[in-house]
């Protein structure tokens, strides 16, 4: 990125603006440049396009993905941070390439020389489930609105008491050992893998969820800031905005809300300090 990295929304470079869903791609694709190639660098030269006098509906139209900040045009540079203009097509094949793998919508050859790549992306919550699997979400959220744990309360008065440093069961020392190894570590970026966590919908007053950070400051990755206030669920389509401390499989989440539920019969609340990390 060229421009500053701390400012407003209103002094921020335009080709520092996008949409979340080609933030967390373009963020991917960055790590992807970055294992490739020591030596060069990720430019984004183009990203929301900006009305200005010259331009009042921008360079590129108000029609264009441009203008709603799901497109960019993407060079490498040198490892002086300078545009190479030299790259070989193998090169530039190979950085087209990438950037189908890290998941943008559409890939293409860009510029007079082919020295750059064009890339852009669907709209912010865009996706091919069909109303079954939408119906089925409907359900699960309002499964955990009825939630009956009256059942559970004999089981847990004989539950064992634990102390600080204790674990149950007792001769597990790690938690894969009991709940499984982690197949593949997830990425805000990869959407797909996303589709297999939620974000926590409720905001009951007996579970809380603490801020990932303070604001301003760099969360999960160096492209994506802090949110330092989680008490409700963000209204953003894409993970990327979301509070990692609410998102977790729907699995836990059950479990999470069997504990709410049994914490409110004793008269006390439930507070997560961390969930999701990447």
């Amino acid at each position: 990125f060229p421009c500053t990295q701390n400012a407003t929304a209103s002094r921020a470079c335009a080709s520092r603006l996008m949409t979340s869903r080609m933030a967390s791609v373009m963020t991917l694709l960055v790590d992807y440049v970055n294992i490739e190639w020591t030596d060069r660098q990720l430019v984004i030269l183009e990203s929301w396009d900006e009305p200005t006098s010259i331009n009042p509906e921008g360079r590129h139209g108000n029609d264009s993905l441009f203008k709603a900040g799901r497109a960019a045009v993407i060079p490498l540079a040198n490892d002086l941070g300078l545009e190479d203009d030299d790259l070989d097509l193998v090169t530039l094949d190979r950085l087209g390439e990438l950037a189908v793998c890290a998941g943008f919508d559409l890939v293409q050859r860009e510029g007079v020389n082919h020295s750059s790549v064009r890339v852009a992306v669907v709209e912010d919550g865009w996706t091919e489930e069909d109303d079954e699997v939408e119906e089925r979400k409907e359900m699960f959220w309002d499964g955990m609105d009825t939630m009956d744990v009256t059942s559970l309360s004999p089981k847990c008065s004989s539950a064992p008491h634990l102390t600080v440093g204790s674990t149950w069961p007792q001769h597990v020392t790690q938690p894969a050992t009991r709940c499984g190894p982690v197949e593949r570590a997830l990425h805000r970026g990869y959407l797909r893998q996303m589709d297999t966590l939620i974000q926590w919908k409720h905001t009951d007053a007996s579970l809380t969820f603490e801020a990932e950070g303070q604001a301003g400051n760099w969360c999960s990755r160096p492209s994506r800031q802090c949110r330092d206030v989680c008490s409700s669920p963000s209204n953003d389509l894409e993970p990327w905005n979301w509070c990692s401390t609410r998102m977790m499989t729907p699995r836990l989440a059950i479990r999470l809300r069997k504990l709410q539920k049994l914490a409110e019969k004793q008269n006390f609340g439930v507070r997560v300090l961390h969930a999701f990390s990447e």
